[in-house]
């Protein structure tokens, strides 16, 4: 919607002038467009890896992390760029901290921290341990896995 208005600007421009009273006074002055494009450029690769996600019955968290890594380099380059107005660079910057939180997702158990983003790679069958090339890694992460499963032995069906 937001598109699409933005692209008919010059339309509502010319006929929220030619109206009586106060809907004139509301004609959006050219620096409300601008923002609105910069929400639209901030806004538009969030869509792309919501349809790329949604393409496939059952994305695998290898996929969707490629996805999520385009969009941390968005926001990062989006939040520095000081052209934009302030409000959007405060959103992508706030979109960025919420991206990292997520990317770091973890939950303890006694004893242990365990990092979901690993878990669900280590889980992926076409990643297998690719993701994790060392050996000691490798022990490491079937220790952690090893703290998962008694989580679910007693989970009601």
């Amino acid at each position: 919607m937001v598109e699409s208005t933005y692209a008919r600007r010059h339309e509502i421009h010319d006929y929220l002038s030619t109206q009586k009273a106060a809907i004139k006074n509301d004609v959006p002055p050219a620096k409300e467009w601008i923002e609105m494009e910069d929400l639209i450029e901030l806004l538009k690769p969030l869509e792309a890896v919501s349809v790329d996600c949604l393409a496939f019955k059952s994305s695998t968290f290898h996929l969707v992390l490629a996805e999520l890594e385009c969009l941390r380099s968005h926001l990062e380059a989006f939040n520095e760029d000081y052209a934009k107005a302030h409000w959007i660079c405060e959103l992508a910057k706030d979109m960025l901290a919420k991206l990292e939180d997520c990317l770091k997702l973890s939950w303890k158990t006694p004893g242990v921290r365990i990092q979901v983003p690993m878990i669900t790679r280590l889980l992926d069958p076409s990643i297998k341990d690719a993701y994790l090339p060392i050996v000691e890694s490798r022990t490491a992460a079937s220790t952690m896995l090893k703290h998962i499963v008694p989580l679910y032995k007693n989970v009601p069906k």
